[in-house]
């Protein structure tokens, strides 16, 4: 069964019903805006549509044939509606140059070439992140507690204030959980909506603590908790969450993984005050193409710029 997009799709239709030996019935077309009519199929809603018009029909391809909407607006569409069960196809553009995917990659319509998306990902992925999440979790508690007592106990002496800072934080599509630091200033009254700390309200210690990101040590227990990942997008404040999802293309796609201490993003140097369009384009490559080696490189690399940044006084990579 498959679902095909008006704008040159003709073909395709008429090579599926001339040849029902490749195991595809066309079920209807998706358009933008939607048609009355499409030849000799119904048109079953716009793009907007396609998860609920994949699920209620049981659709099991979909082939996308030049779509007359943005790419980034479909990428969206079809990112809700794939999964497992669920094959989407593109026809590329320019298909009489060829491609240079894999030919083992591909698949055809009667000579004429399909793009494979990448389906989602199995629900044991996401086990074993999870796992892996909580045992490495589990040992780097373990061994920063010793330097974590030392530092709770330095804040208290000189600052007399409560020694963690608590604060909601969008950790994922539709959830909230209330992340904990270390706390490196006093009271701050807009702290839920200001972008950036002067640095001025730091005092050294905490200036330090910024720097070293050993403020977000705490942060382990949020992991342990079910609130975070070691890895993936970094959790935002909701004021800000929700401008930049008005304001960012495919800003909330960040939100299909639950965020992390760390990410792809704060590897290559976005964190702080830095593109928020250029972390969404990291985030989002990270969950498309997220697996456990990729997990294991970025703890590596995110360790080894904090170290560096201990020794050096250089802002770090977890922020």
């Amino acid at each position: 069964t498959s679902v095909l997009t008006p704008d040159e799709a003709d073909e395709i239709l008429g090579l599926l019903r001339e040849h029902p030996e490749l195991g595809l019935r066309p079920c209807g077309f998706i358009d933008s805006p939607p048609l009355a009519s499409a030849p000799g199929l119904p048109v079953l809603g716009g793009p907007a549509d396609l998860a609920e018009v994949v699920a209620r029909h049981a659709i099991r391809r979909v082939i996308v044939c030049f779509p007359a909407d943005r790419d980034e607006e479909l990428v969206s569409v079809l990112g809700d509606c794939r999964g497992p069960r669920v094959d989407i196809c593109v026809v590329p553009r320019l298909r009489g140059l060829g491609t240079a995917v894999p030919r083992a990659c591909l698949d055809e319509i009667w000579g004429i070439p399909l793009v494979p998306l990448r389906q989602g990902r199995p629900a044991t992925s996401m086990f074993l992140k999870r796992a892996f999440d909580v045992a490495a979790a589990a040992i780097l508690l373990v061994l920063a507690a010793p330097l974590l007592g030392v530092l709770a106990l330095v804040i208290k002496v000189r600052r007399r204030h409560s020694v963690l800072f608590r604060q909601a934080r969008v950790v994922g599509r539709g959830r909230l959980a209330e992340i904990i630091k270390l706390r490196t200033l006093g009271s701050h009254p807009d702290a839920d909506t200001c972008w950036v700390v002067p640095t001025r309200q730091l005092t050294p210690l905490g200036n330090w603590l910024r720097t070293t990101h050993l403020d977000e040590l705490p942060q382990l227990i949020n992991v342990l908790r079910g609130d975070m990942s070691l890895v993936g997008p970094r959790p935002e404040r909701p004021y800000f969450a929700e401008k930049f999802g008005r304001e960012i293309p495919r800003y909330d796609d960040r939100h299909r993984m639950r965020a992390g201490l760390t990410g792809l993003a704060q590897v290559h140097g976005l964190h702080g005050d830095t593109s928020i369009h250029e972390r969404v384009r990291f985030d989002n490559f990270y969950i498309d193409n997220w697996s456990l080696w990729l997990d294991v490189v970025i703890l590596a690399r995110t360790l080894a710029t904090v170290a560096g940044a201990g020794r050096t006084g250089k802002a770090p990579v977890t922020g």
